[in-house]
């Protein structure tokens, strides 16, 4: 608060959604794309290490799950980790855990050290980096918030399109383990992505709040003052503040009290939106880890096959262009709403291409499937954003990967054990289809129960 020519002015810290804000987004891309876009090629980049490993079937279904619950942890655990590290910190020690596990994972001649080179070093510094990536999205931009992720997760896809034609040629010049030896020397650019992350207060633009000079708001003034500082102080700077006013405490304990955050789970981890985005996240990932398995048992080629699954790529990146340039127009339509509609779509377009023999009709409707992959993928950020107060989002985004972390180890062995008794692919994807359903059920009434609400209020 300021005082001009005797009035009071109150000011607030907004996003600058724009200036460093692009550079930010440049960083976030040289972070998100050089090591997740790999992800998706995680059977081609290590098939041949594994079978040289002897990793059977079994081996490799517990390295996966241990995957996802090492991503899904460490996500969680962001929240905790930047109130004792500055953002720039995290992002380093999580780049260096993920390149150390990636170049070891070169390495590796047992299926124990795959393991942990794969999940305790590798996942763990990815589940990380992609919470940090989103939190810096949220805290950089606001109007622009959908047009930057949409922007980030483009290059990501693209990235992923171009990874297996990498892995090819680095395999036929390197072998195995210099193919890996050299993705990692990709992944490394990451650090320079991360040499560009700054606080926010840096950049962050003043906002006046038109309000009446009162004696009520000279007293109220210092409070929210206080609290729009903290709207927009990420990483070690708030607890710095308090050491500064004789609240010694330890980094340890300050992680300790932070690690479970009763308010935001009772808020946002307990609500519709929160488990509807971790259900749709992991239907999504159990429907493309069977639906190759499915077409190879209706007798349908591999030329077949990759055609389909070059549809569903194809409609994916496609959507996440529109989503950028339309950005503007596609947030007045709520992201919530987007979301619900992107469910609904996902289950009509994955039931009719398990439900259908022509070749033609199975393009179609995977394509529809890859436009509703990315309302999906694109969103779960958007959403969160909207849903939590800012201070809150990196704690909203970690609790939801815990919660699909979650929810792989249970609905994945239902699946499973559904496959094993009916010897049916068609029932497991069927089952799948039906959690679309469900979300988009849940989130219809959550939007309705909303709408209610602020009538009344």
């Amino acid at each position: 608060m300021s005082v001009v020519n005797g009035n009071y002015k109150k000011f607030k810290l907004v996003p600058p959604d724009g200036g460093w804000a692009y550079v930010i987004c440049f960083a976030c891309i040289l972070i998100l794309a050089p090591t997740g876009g790999f992800r998706p090629s995680f059977s081609l980049m290590y098939h041949d290490l594994m079978e040289e490993i002897g990793m059977a079937s079994t081996k490799i279904g517990f390295v996966a799950g241990c995957n996802v619950m090492a991503l899904s942890l460490s996500g969680y655990l962001t929240s905790p980790l930047i109130k004792v590290m500055s953002v720039r910190q995290l992002a380093f020690l999580a780049t260096a855990l993920y390149n150390i596990g990636a170049l070891l994972s070169a390495f590796t001649y047992s299926f124990t050290a795959f393991t942990i080179c794969q999940s305790l070093l590798q996942n763990v510094g990815f589940g990380i980096l992609y919470n940090l990536v989103f939190t810096c999205m949220k805290d950089y931009f606001s109007t622009k918030r959908l047009r930057a992720v949409s922007l980030i997760q483009t290059i990501n896809a693209i990235a992923s399109v171009c990874v297996p034609y990498v892995i090819k040629k680095a395999t036929e010049n390197y072998g195995t383990r210099g193919m890996l030896v050299f993705i990692c020397g990709i992944s490394m650019h990451a650090f320079i992505g991360v040499s560009f992350l700054q606080p926010v207060e840096w950049h962050a633009k003043k906002e006046e709040i038109v309000e009446e000079h009162s004696k009520e708001m000279k007293n109220e003034s210092p409070k929210t003052e206080k609290h729009e500082d903290k709207t927009y102080t990420t990483g070690k700077g708030k607890e710095s503040g308090k050491m500064q006013e004789g609240n010694q405490q330890s980094a340890f304990r300050i992680f300790w009290k932070s690690l479970i955050d009763v308010k935001v789970l009772k808020e946002f981890g307990l609500s519709r939106t929160c488990l509807g985005l971790s259900t749709v996240f992991v239907a999504d990932f159990l429907y493309s880890l069977m639906l190759t398995k499915a077409f190879y048992a209706k007798g349908m080629s591999r030329e077949n096959v990759t055609s389909f699954m070059t549809s569903i790529a194809s409609g994916d990146l496609a959507t996440r262009i529109a989503f950028t340039f339309f950005s503007e127009r596609i947030k007045k339509l709520g992201s919530k709403q987007l979301f619900a509609v992107g469910s609904l779509l996902s289950f009509i377009a994955r039931s009719g291409a398990l439900l259908s023999n022509d070749k033609t009709y199975i393009l179609v409707f995977l394509t529809i499937t890859g436009i509703a992959r990315s309302f999906g993928t694109t969103l779960i950020p958007v959403v969160i954003a909207d849903a939590v107060v800012p201070e809150d989002y990196t704690a909203g985004l970690g609790i939801t990967l815990l919660i699909i972390g979650a929810l792989n180890l249970s609905v994945g062995p239902i699946t499973g054990a559904i496959r094993d008794y009916t010897d049916s692919y068609e029932l497991v994807l069927g089952f799948v289809c039906l959690l679309f359903l469900a979300v988009t059920v849940l989130f219809a009434v959550d939007i309705r129960s909303n709408k209610n609400r602020s009538k009344k209020e």
